[in-house]
């Protein structure tokens, strides 16, 4: 019992393995990496673990299962950075915004009021795809999380129920949780967030996957402070040189001092060093002065507009001087010769990309696997798939990669056409790659051979060969029989065929077939029998009867003699079977025939082995006869069934003047054939799977009746 239940559970186990479809290739975004424990296709129950490019945080699941159905559990997280991060904060009331972008442990707070709103400056435009806010316990519920944009300030609403995890009420947030909506903009360049009332903000990120992270600045020796309008800016540590060899030093670096600071950027850089652990008091910057003009290291003019000094500068005595970012000016600019040693900034492009990330059931392939600025990948689909983007990405000098990373779609080659000829069949319900349509005529009509009955949707989103076509049925010519002639009409659906033999032949089968649906005629022709031919067959083999008859009970003496044990064999003196075919040159025709069958009816005798056969009734239409040149008569019959045996009519039971012959040789009484033997009737005879006892079968030579 135990084993069985142990095979029972193992033969689900494979079936259900069996139906469980594999996972391809899951999807990837961008600066994202995916650790998989074999290559794909992947078997239900593998996890794909994700993390993230140095300097981008992970927002969603940082794990997927492969389910049973061929899909990947949860959706794909992102790989992004905080654009929000120590950037300038403006609150409807208090003075304790910027803690709420700071990683502090202190929190912004406003005061009682009907409503309150906190907002963040990014200081630049940036594409936003994630929002992260973490609520205090004075704080009353989200109204609303909106994204401004750069451009005419258009105002984008998060929808705040489109969460990551956690509940928007502020009573159902502890101090530690975040809040992770799903937000997304282009152009943004600030964010905002209302309460219903008071707010109480201890944590609010702004997450962008098109920024980049500090290592893709490749400025290891420097100690970095920002990325600005895709510009690295970045600081000496410990280092201090005059101005002229720290423009020669960040030239080495593959940048320069910060050149045409724009008043964004300024804000920018004085944050960042506000925020940094930097220890040094003035930075130099590429702006110098030349003949009592302030021009830029490249040599262009300082625009007015951009100026950010602390105060005017002093008028040149005839000393070259450049200005520095000063920190007891609250990082404004100061003038300082150019000789003093100091600190510098270097402003450089980014040298690397991130990871360019691909969809489900996609490939990349590099130029470089070190995505250093100027590689390129080239994306491709599994089979099945079409690429809906562009194929051809680039790492550009801005740290990212130019487009979008393009989707695998799976190809579909739409509905099919109004056929106008029949119906269509979608065979797998489905329009995509690999599904079969197949085609149906209406009735009478079937599809020509020179046009396919199915079509299949192809890897480039059409269906295959070409619309098929219908022609009228036609079953072509039926079939000739031999010895015999068919008339008929014509060929098409439904048209009749008829069959007859030439005198003395005799027909086996139907008389009448006719043009199927299917184009072929139906049922089969009959066959033409020669009746004389038989006869003469009959006469020739029954001389020697009584011969074999007499040879076959000499034999059957001598075995008993020599076997003792052996037990008496039944044998008819007419089973002219019973010696082996195998000993003769040509096998003899086996025929019997019954004193009380019409004049062209014959019985059929056919030795099958020691097997009992199961008896069976034979309409004649359903044989198929064909004489052999050995002799022999080739029988075709259809599929047997079972009957019941009927009573011999008493006609038959008379006996003959060679039974009685061969009786008293035999000082035995006469036998009829083992149970192996099985008779075959041409005109609705009954059919036995032994013949009837004693005296049914004579010789056809002593059959006067017959002749």
């Amino acid at each position: 019992m135990l084993w069985s239940n142990a095979v029972l559970l193992a033969s689900w186990w494979l079936i259900a393995v069996a139906a469980a479809r594999h996972c391809s290739q899951p999807d990837v975004p961008e600066n994202c990496h995916v650790i998989l424990g074999q290559a794909a296709p992947f078997p239900p129950s593998t996890i794909a673990k994700y993390n993230c490019a140095l300097g981008y945080q992970l927002i969603g699941t940082n794990e997927r299962i492969c389910l049973k159905n061929g899909s990947w559990s949860d959706v794909a997280p992102i790989c992004a950075i905080d654009i929000a991060y120590s950037k300038p904060t403006e609150q409807s009331s208090g003075s304790s915004g910027h803690n709420a972008v700071s990683h502090n442990l202190l929190c912004a707070l406003t005061d009682h009021s009907k409503s309150s709103w906190w907002k963040v400056q990014l200081h630049g435009s940036y594409s936003v795809d994630a929002v992260s806010v973490q609520l205090g316990e004075l704080s009353s519920d989200i109204d609303s999380i909106e994204l401004i944009s750069s451009e005419h300030h258009q105002v984008t609403r998060c929808p705040v129920t489109k969460r990551v995890s956690g509940s928007v009420s502020a009573a159902n947030i502890s101090l530690n949780h975040l809040q992770i909506f799903r937000c997304s903009g282009k152009n943004i360049s600030s964010v905002r967030l209302r309460t219903l009332s008071r707010l109480h903000l201890c944590h609010f990120s702004v997450f962008s996957v098109k920024a980049v992270s500090s290592w893709q600045c490749g400025q290891p020796s420097m100690e970095f402070l920002t990325v600005h309008n895709d510009l690295c800016y970045t600081a000496s540590r410990l280092e201090t040189l005059h101005w002229k060899a720290a423009q020669n030093r960040c030239l080495s670096l593959g940048g320069t001092l910060p050149l045409r600071v724009s008043t964004d950027t300024n804000a920018v850089i004085r944050h960042a060093l506000s925020n940094s652990l930097l220890k040094s008091s003035f930075y130099w910057l590429g702006l110098m002065r030349a003949h009592d003009q302030w021009r830029w290291a490249d040599g262009d003019l300082l625009d007015p507009k951009l100026q950010d000094w602390a105060e005017e500068p002093a008028e040149n005595k005839g000393e070259a001087t450049a200005a520095v970012f000063s920190r007891p000016e609250s990082w404004h600019w100061v003038s300082m010769p150019q000789s003093i040693y100091n600190s510098w900034i270097c402003q450089t492009k980014p040298k690397f990309c991130a990871s360019p990330g691909v969809s489900e059931y996609g490939r990349v392939s590099f130029s470089s696997q070190t995505y250093i600025v100027g590689t390129i990948c080239y994306y491709s689909c599994d089979e099945g798939f079409k690429l809906e983007g562009v194929a051809r990405r680039e790492c550009l000098s801005t740290g990212l990669w130019s487009n979008e990373v393009p989707v695998c779609k799976k190809v579909d080659c739409g509905p099919l056409s109004e056929w106008p000829d029949g119906t269509t069949l979608l065979l797998n319900g489905t329009t995509t790659y690999g599904s079969v349509a197949e085609y149906r005529c209406r009735k009478g009509r079937v599809i020509s051979e020179l046009s396919p009955s199915q079509r299949t949707c192809e890897s480039d989103s059409q269906w295959s060969s070409v619309i098929p076509f219908c022609t009228d049925v036609d079953c072509g010519k039926p079939p000739e029989v031999a010895n015999g002639n068919v008339i008929f009409l014509t060929t098409t659906l439904n048209s009749s065929a008829n069959y007859s033999c030439s005198s003395a032949f005799k027909l086996i089968g139907h008389r009448k077939i006719r043009c199927a649906d299917n184009g072929q005629w139906q049922p089969l022709a009959p066959v033409c029998y020669d009746m004389e031919m038989l006869r003469e067959m009959k006469d020739s083999s029954g001389e020697s009867n009584v011969i074999l008859a007499i040879v076959v009970v000499f034999l059957l003496l001598l075995l008993t003699v020599l076997a003792f044990r052996l037990t008496r064999r039944r044998l008819s003196p007419l089973a002219i079977h019973a010696i082996d075919d195998t000993k003769h040159s040509s096998p003899r025709p086996l025929v019997y025939a019954t004193p009380s069958q019409q004049q062209d009816s014959v019985i059929y005798y056919a030795s099958t082995g020691p097997a009992p056969m199961t008896q069976v009734e034979v309409p004649p239409q359903l044989l198929q006869l064909q004489q052999l040149p050995n002799g022999n008569i080739h029988v075709t019959l259809p599929n047997l069934r079972p009957v019941i045996r009927p009573t011999l009519p008493t006609s038959m039971l008379q006996s003959t003047d060679i039974i009685e012959t061969a009786a008293k040789c035999t000082d035995t009484a006469s036998v009829s054939p083992t149970p192996s033997q099985l008779l075959y009737s041409f005109d609705d005879d009954p059919v036995y799977d032994s013949p009837p006892e004693d005296n049914v079968y004579e010789e056809l030579a002593q059959t006067d009746h017959l002749q």
